[in-house]
């Protein structure tokens, strides 16, 4: 039998220590190990660790403990004075655990609930580079509410790499379970958005992506077009085109058993192998087809004359557009071409092409006829739709794939999924996770705003005015004043007047009135 033994692993911030068991079994040599924690006397046998503090070990008597154990939400019981940030962290915590949210997020990353939901609150309330993170948790509600988070900057680059080793298939099924608990027809809007990436890793690529050049890694999200979230997201290397991500992207979906009834697509997705994709799969879909395509000139030109008619216009967002129904043969399937002329873009275009037409630099000039031809392109467009809709619906129905580009700017200026830095791939899927989460916390906040002036991110900025003073073990809380009650009413949520912390509770649930 092999006995035990003490190993050390040198590291930069410190040594650190495991056992190993090692044993025989079957003939067949077993190890296994468990962690001491950080050496702070080998000879002596002290060591030190998050969930025993400083204890002694030998392999003789094993563990004698000189420090107590440290409890969740321990608070000493001297009295300390300090003003911490606490309307913010108060709202948000209260609303992700309204939504269910809460829970859900803290089965993502078993042993670090703590660090990571306030990684989560760190994104979603500041723009801060994580070198702030810890200062800004040691002067917020948040060291209250989540005191085993561990956020150094170092300790958050070993979180974000954790994070992007993660399966996620287990989380994507709750989270599905919360938004389709009532087993809703699910339609969706997909599109991607580069994510500018100067370090060298393998999914940082060179895109030329609608015509601007860059080092980037491409993020692709899905969003439930009548939830307005987003429910799925997707990883690729900056140099990957949209056309050949839609069938994964889709196929990944079914896989958790999503009912795709219907799908609104950019032009970047329309090719042949994808519209047959979709109908044998027997998804509904709106997609926009780029008019210097050979069949998209030949529609314009055959039918042109007639779409620019009062029987075909409509008013879409205060602007006035004809739109004529094709019926056409879709790549062997019915489909439906949806012919439209924008009459003041078009009006603007032509008066550019004119106008540029009798510039003296131009060194030769188009003839009318020329000029006949180049303009019945001019301010058109052409839907392609597998669904036989009014000509009133289909630009509304299009025109929803703005909610996507709501989350990306949310993602991006919200969030702050740019600039990446990180060196790692794992690093990188970490950070989009987080970003991932983030977006879906500020969405619901800001799904309680929808019928207010009001959005998530002034919202939560004022409420972070909000100050809660520290005389432990309670916290009291400021009055909030008129300003910050017009900001907590829509969201239906009291301030209490003192916390106690040993609880976490409101002390003898007393609430400060809206």
């Amino acid at each position: 039998m092999s006995k035990p033994f003490i190993h050390v692993d040198p590291k930069k911030s410190g040594d650190y220590a495991r056992i190993f068991y090692p044993k025989w079994e079957n003939n067949e040599k077993i190890v296994t190990t468990e962690n001491l924690g950080r050496v702070i006397n080998l000879e002596e046998g002290l060591f030190k660790s998050r969930a025993r503090g400083l204890f002694h070990f030998d392999l003789v008597s094993g563990y004698t403990e000189i420090e107590p154990p440290k409890k969740k939400n321990e608070i000493k019981n001297e009295t300390i004075e300090q003003g911490l940030i606490f309307g913010n962290i108060y709202v948000a915590n209260e609303l992700l655990k309204r939504d269910n949210l809460l829970a859900l997020f803290r089965n993502i990353y078993p042993g670090e609930e703590d660090s990571l939901i306030t990684l989560i609150l760190f994104r979603l309330l500041t723009n801060e580079s994580y070198i702030n993170m810890h200062s800004w948790w040691e002067n917020t509600y948040a060291r209250i509410l989540y005191p085993n988070a561990s956020v150094q900057s170092q300790r958050v680059s070993e979180h974000l790499v954790a994070l992007g080793k993660l399966n996620l298939q287990s989380f994507f099924k709750d989270y599905f379970n919360i938004i389709y608990h009532d087993k809703s027809i699910c339609g969706i809007i997909i599109d991607s958005t580069g994510a500018p990436n100067d370090i060298n890793i393998e999914l940082t690529k060179i895109s030329n992506h609608n015509g601007i050049i860059s080092n980037e890694v491409r993020l692709i999200y899905v969003i439930d077009r009548i939830k307005k979230i987003p429910i799925y997201f997707r990883v690729v290397a900056g140099n990957i085109i949209d056309v050949s991500t839609l069938q994964n992207t889709i196929n990944e979906l079914k896989s958790y058993d999503i009912d795709i009834k219907y799908a609104v697509l950019d032009a970047g997705y329309y090719s042949e192998d994808n519209i047959k994709f979709l109908y044998s799969n027997n998804i509904n879909f709106v997609t926009r087809m780029v008019s210097n395509r050979l069949i998209a000139k030949e529609l314009i030109g055959k039918h042109f004359e007639e779409i620019i008619n009062m029987n075909n216009h409509v008013v879409h967002n205060g602007r006035l557009l004809f739109v004529k129904k094709i019926k056409i043969n879709l790549h062997g399937h019915i489909g439906y071409a949806y012919i439209a002329v924008d009459h003041n873009k078009r009006n603007d275009q032509i008066a550019a092409l004119v106008n540029n037409n009798i510039d003296k630099s131009v060194k030769k000039r188009l003839s009318n006829e020329e000029l006949e031809i180049e303009s019945k392109l001019l301010g058109t467009f052409i839907l392609l739709s597998s669904l036989d809709l009014e000509i009133s619906e289909i630009l509304p129905y299009y025109s929803s794939r703005s909610y996507i580009e709501q989350v990306f700017d949310i993602s991006k200026n919200n969030a702050m999924l740019t600039p990446l830095r990180v060196h790692t791939i794992e690093g990188l899927m970490g950070h989009i996770l987080i970003n991932f989460l983030t977006v879906i916390s500020y969405m619901k906040i800001n799904s309680y705003l929808d019928n207010t002036k009001f959005s998530a991110k002034n919202v939560l900025f004022n409420l972070g005015l909000l100050i809660g003073k520290l005389i432990s073990p309670k916290l009291y809380i400021y009055e909030p004043n008129a300003s910050t009650k017009k900001y907590l009413k829509p969201l239906s949520i009291s301030i209490p007047k003192i916390i106690d912390l040993k609880t976490n509770t409101c002390f003898n649930n007393d609430y400060f009135k809206l």
